[in-house]
């Protein structure tokens, strides 16, 4: 069995945040959070970003959202 992807783990490989992806149909948004900004830790899973940090929707205020690593550099503001 594969290790578990910890936040930490994704942080000494150098990810420094996630995109956010709505998942509702008629939105489909997304967004850049950094590790920082959606509040986790490094012992933090990834599977369990979703449902113990509520994180929701900006635009729609829907529930359902996927996370994905940020494997590059993050955008600038």
């Amino acid at each position: 069995m594969p290790p578990r992807l910890t936040v930490s783990l994704l942080m000494s490989e150098g990810v420094q945040g996630a995109w956010v992806h709505c998942l509702d149909g008629r939105c489909r948004n997304y967004a850049y959070l950094t590790w920082r900004r959606m509040r986790v830790g490094p012992g933090d899973q990834m599977e369990d970003l979703v449902y113990r940090h509520k994180l929701r929707c900006s635009v729609c205020g829907g529930r359902e959202v996927a996370i994905r690593p940020y494997w590059t550099r993050p955008p600038r503001p």
